[in-house]
């Protein structure tokens, strides 16, 4: 079996890895840039990926890039701040092994490719154009350079704006409007073609990174040297973590409420996000050198991840909103579950259309859950500012911490191996059907 894989992101590389360990399958990555880009922002893992990972053997390579080790003690996860008229109030949101680490992409992503075998074959500035299936079960891969190629599973790794989820809605929405008589356009093709572009959210999230010994110097013992930190401001909140051992600082600043009718220069509407924070996290805020808006865009809930041998995994099939820290983590639990399905297909005489059927059922219904998990997080940030008096206020700041932290607890109190378990049995029950 052939795999073509679309994207070299995390998603795309560490089910490139998995599927590599299965001699029965070929792997090969198609990336659209010249080169592996190296975003410089900060990404999280929570412990229910980092066991995927641990078990795929990159714990080691991994644990050199971060400050932060994974444990099996009570550990702070978060600590949430906001401050009232009074003072600065701190939760912990932790729990046993709540550790969430932390690292710079191009860290993360160098350890990925050290461990991607040489076998696994990677084409640079391949921006795939469109596929096409053919008549003996392969797929044609049209490639916007004008090249071809063919494979017999394609991954859309390629992003929230994926040129492979355009092209298998497109595809399903043909096929659902040539089964549709009437001369009003297909309310079902409709709904597919309504998953291909991504939707706004309304947020824009101002991304910044900057050297640790600045904000050593302003604050020597300031609490995000230790913790991830997650400060509630009443228009605006910051989240920021130690990256790259510690030696860098990444930090995100979510403005709920943009105006687009009235453009502002980025420092400006800092200014007017930043009002009233408490001096402990404008310290932060001060060290920034420069800083990048980002549009937060989300993709809609898709009726399958999965046509035909075409399967989405990663942003290109449930890009969600950044609250939960769990995009990279949802893809790397995609890209687990689907290497062992095909894994276990091409060993045990099954087909890799009931693998992705199976994949579709068990992992499409829980990234979707995941995000809406996300959505829910963003809205218990609003809550905080909603007292009058401090004693209000921080009886209600404790009780969305303790929100915060029931909505969380999955990251670390569960693992994904029931969840591979289940997928295999669903497998073979799939034949016995």
């Amino acid at each position: 079996m052939k795999v073509a894989i679309c994207g070299g992101g995390i998603g795309g590389l560490v089910c490139a890895i998995a599927l590599s360990e299965y001699p029965n399958i070929d792997v090969e990555v198609y990336e659209k840039n010249s080169s592996f880009e190296e975003i410089g922002a900060g990404i999280s893992l929570w412990p229910r990926a980092w066991k995927i990972l641990r078990r795929m053997g990159l714990e080691k390579d991994l644990l050199e890039q971060t400050h932060n080790q994974p444990e099996e003690e009570i550990a702070i996860a978060i600590r949430l701040m906001a401050n009232d008229e009074t003072r600065l109030h701190t939760y912990d949101v932790k729990g046993k092994g709540a550790v969430f680490s932390s690292f710079h992409r191009a860290d993360f992503q160098r350890v990925l490719l050290k461990h991607l075998p040489a076998a696994c074959k990677v084409n640079f500035s391949k921006h795939l154009e469109s596929f096409a299936h053919t008549a003996d079960s392969h797929i044609e891969l049209r490639f916007r350079d004008g090249d071809s190629s063919a494979c017999g599973i394609l991954v859309g790794a390629d992003g929230i704006r994926s040129s492979i989820r355009r092209c298998m809605l497109a595809e399903q929405a043909i096929e659902a409007s040539r089964t549709y008589t009437d001369r009003v356009p297909c309310p079902h093709a409709e709904s597919l073609l309504s998953g291909v572009e991504p939707q706004r959210t309304g947020i824009i999230l101002y991304r910044a990174v900057f050297p640790a010994w600045k904000l050593r110097t302003k604050w020597p013992g300031h609490a995000v040297f230790k913790h991830t930190i997650q400060y509630q401001g009443k228009v605006a909140h910051l989240i920021a973590y130690a990256i790259s051992r510690g030696e860098l600082i990444n930090i995100g600043i979510v403005d709920f409420q943009p105006d687009p009718s009235t453009p502002q220069d980025v420092a400006e509407r800092l200014k007017i996000l930043c009002e009233g924070w408490d001096p402990e996290i404008m310290a932060i805020v001060d060290c920034i050198e420069e800083i990048k808006p980002w549009v937060v865009c989300v993709v809609p809930p898709l009726q399958s991840f999965v046509h035909k041998r075409v399967v989405l995994l990663g942003d290109s099939a449930h890009a969600m909103i950044p609250f939960l820290g769990s995009g990279a983590g949802q893809a790397i639990e995609d890209a687990d579950i689907l290497a062992t399905l095909l894994g276990h297909a091409t060993s045990s005489g099954r087909t890799a259309e009931e693998a992705l059927e199976v994949y579709d059922s068990i992992r499409r219904p829980f990234a979707q859950g995941v995000a809406l998990k996300s959505e829910h997080q963003g809205h218990l940030y609003s809550e905080i500012h909603q007292s009058e008096s401090h004693e209000r206020f921080q009886d209600r700041f404790i009780g969305v911490g303790q929100r915060m932290t029931a909505n969380l607890e999955w990251t670390w109190a569960t693992t994904i191996d029931g969840m591979r378990e289940q997928a295999l049995q669903m497998l073979e029950e799939s034949t016995r059907a």
